[in-house]
């Protein structure tokens, strides 16, 4: 039986794992400079934030979030995007 440090410890490699295949694959695709980001600054327990969030991928010029999850949350995510633009100075989400 896994405990629950474990299942955490699981999961972040998870998302790193999936933030270094999407780097990879912006790099392929014409964005040379593309990296997952290292971001400190976030109170993520509290929902506080300390600066805007950048998103999960450096060197590319637009907010990248990567999501590697069993259950699809897209509703959330957008709303996380959506919110990760505004607070990054950019126009938001466009539903239309």
């Amino acid at each position: 039986m896994t405990t629950a440090a474990q299942r955490g410890t699981a999961n972040r490699r998870k998302g790193h794992t999936a933030e270094r295949d999407v780097a990879k694959y912006l790099r392929a695709v014409g964005y040379p400079n593309a990296e997952r980001a290292v971001v400190t600054g976030f109170a993520a327990a509290t929902g506080g934030r300390l600066k805007a969030d950048p998103g999960d991928i450096a060197g590319v010029p637009f907010i990248v979030s990567v999501k590697d999850c069993a259950t699809e949350q897209l509703g959330k995510w957008l709303d996380e995007l959506d919110a990760m633009q505004h607070l990054n100075g950019l126009p938001g989400l466009d539903p239309g």
